[in-house]
């Protein structure tokens, strides 16, 4: 299921803090219990785990971080039982993504940087995806931890990456995260 296949508003943007924040809680509120039905009606495991990952991505951006948790490790636990490993990598970098909100960052540059270390030297197109993700929001998590040099490294070296691949919405919203992190350093000189 694509997020253009849910019939409410999933729309979000990305606030000063470089969080998600949703465009209208209520809708997406609707919208993850939408997907929550669409999960009990489903048989096949790695639509299952696709859904989970869905739910727990929205659930973090709802700030229902503990929901959000155990969600994507449910969906991680999916993926592998059905071999699906590039994508339960991307769940897992997802799981990262609330670990960073959770304030547990430890866990959650570790996940970054073991997946960083795994795919730099990929070619595979779905892969290099992964690498970009994880990249990006390492450099968040760092921005989050007021690590402000390091983490415009990690932007500067996403937005090469992006820029090869084309994708002009992932570009733009890498190009904002730079900006607001070249703006956090100039604040705190």
């Amino acid at each position: 299921m694509k997020k253009e296949d849910i019939p409410f508003n999933m729309e979000y943007s990305i606030d000063l803090t470089l969080r998600e924040r949703p465009e209208d809680n209520s809708s997406m509120l609707q919208g993850v219990t939408f997907l929550r039905e669409k999960l009990l009606e489903e048989t096949d495991d790695t639509i299952c785990a696709g859904l989970l990952t869905m739910i727990g991505s929205y659930e973090r951006i709802l700030l229902e971080l503990s929901e959000s948790e155990n969600t994507l490790l449910e969906a991680i636990e999916k993926y592998k039982s059905v071999g699906k490993k590039a994508q339960a990598l991307g769940a897992k970098l997802r799981l990262a993504v609330t670990h960073q909100w959770k304030k547990e960052f430890d866990k959650a540059d570790n996940i970054f940087t073991t997946a960083i270390t795994k795919l730099e030297n990929t070619e595979e197109p779905k892969l290099l995806h992964y690498l970009e993700f994880a990249y990006q929001h390492y450099a968040k998590s760092l921005f989050d931890q007021q690590r402000n040099d390091i983490a415009l490294e990690n932007f500067v070296a996403v937005l090469e990456l992006r820029l090869a691949s084309g994708d002009m919405k992932l570009i733009e919203d890498t190009k904002n995260c730079i900006e607001i992190t070249k703006q956090a350093i100039k604040e705190r000189e």
